[in-house]
């Protein structure tokens, strides 16, 4: 076993890509259904079964925190990747509104102490 702490997640995305491409190839199957076919389409089907018991089985990372905003980006069919940009470039907002903030009231900090030692003399 790696201690490489990203490995079981990567196990875990081949696993999903791996059943989507089981999904996609029933789908075929199903959308072209022959009575010959049905060995087929069995065998798609406990491979998919299979695939979901590997998925299962891998639920050590159940404790992985998803935004649930990321959810409805990716069913609006938008790309995650740009919902982590879009993110990141929320925060980089927020912090420098913050820094602003923290700058205006040290200036009055500042500002305040000077008047003060100038009324106190």
């Amino acid at each position: 076993m790696t201690d490489d702490p990203a490995a079981p997640l990567s196990q875990v995305q081949e696993t999903i890509e791996t059943l989507l491409e089981t999904i996609r190839k029933t789908i075929v199957v199903v959308e072209d259904f022959q009575p010959e076919s049905q060995p087929v389409l069995n065998a798609n089907l406990n491979r998919m079964v299979e695939q979901l018991q590997q998925l299962e089985d891998k639920k050590q990372l159940h404790d992985v925190d998803i935004p649930l905003d990321i959810f409805d980006f990716v069913d609006r069919g938008r790309n995650p990747d740009l919902f982590t940009k879009q993110s990141a470039e929320l925060v980089m907002q927020r912090s420098q509104a913050t820094k602003g903030k923290v700058d205006a009231l040290q200036a009055f900090k500042d500002a305040l102490e000077t008047e003060l030692k100038t009324k106190t003399t």
